[in-house]
């Protein structure tokens, strides 16, 4: 199943480009009638040229950069305190333990979060990713205790050391909530996590995670 999956998408990328390129083509050759032989001549580009251009645009907006860099510096394997006021006015704390990689040559950041929420077994899964076209962040996360996706998505600080999104997820009260993240990478091994929602007008904070880089790991990363 997953390789016709795979496939089927590869198909899809390269008739897309195929159209894309016609139209380009097209587009390309409508313009030269409308001009004089003289500007065609030393202005158009040919409709060969053109689609190796587009191809060099979609290769560089495709290669991993610095925020793609700065995300590999998180990989590897992080113990985590979550404080959690989101059920009322006393926190709530617990760990868990969370190993992160990138996938796809390096373009994307994948972790895995196990432990224990409110007394029961936690396990969440989440991708984070960076567009060199839009300079948008996005992070979707999906948890064992939920079967809705949360989707945020936001910027990155000149320095490659934080990051804010924004989203909504489901309030106390079943409506949408607005919220709001902030990742700061405040060292080589340890990063902080906070979350906070609107009520009542304001913001206030949800969730607090600490990360430390398990001293196993930092060794690995060291070398």
């Amino acid at each position: 199943m997953n390789t016709r999956l795979r496939t089927a998408a590869l198909v899809c990328t390269a008739v897309a480009l195929a159209a894309f390129v016609r139209v380009a083509a097209a587009d390309d050759a409508s313009k030269s009638k409308t001009t004089t032989t003289t500007t065609t001549t030393s202005t158009t580009m040919t409709p060969e040229a053109k689609q190796q251009a587009m191809m060099a645009e979609m290769m560089k907006l495709g290669t991993p950069g610095p925020v793609h860099a700065a995300l590999k510096s998180q990989v590897g394997t992080w113990n985590a305190t979550v404080t959690s006021w989101d059920m009322g006015p006393q926190p709530v704390t617990s760990t868990g333990t969370e190993t992160r990689q990138m996938i796809l040559g390096d373009r994307y950041l994948e972790t895995h979060f196990t432990g224990t929420f409110m007394g029961q077994p936690y396990e969440g899964w989440g991708i984070t990713g960076f567009d060199n076209k839009t300079k948008q962040l996005t992070n979707v996360w999906a948890d064992n205790m939920s079967t809705a996706w949360m989707t945020l998505q936001g910027t990155v600080s000149p320095d490659n050391k934080m990051m804010t999104c924004t989203g909504s997820v489901p309030g106390q009260d079943g409506k949408p909530m607005a919220i709001h993240t902030e990742t700061k990478m405040d060292s080589d091994t340890q990063n902080t996590y906070t979350m906070f929602g609107k009520m009542n007008g304001k913001d206030a904070k949800l969730m607090e995670i600490v990360y430390t880089r398990n001293a196993t790991s930092a060794t690995a990363q060291a070398k």
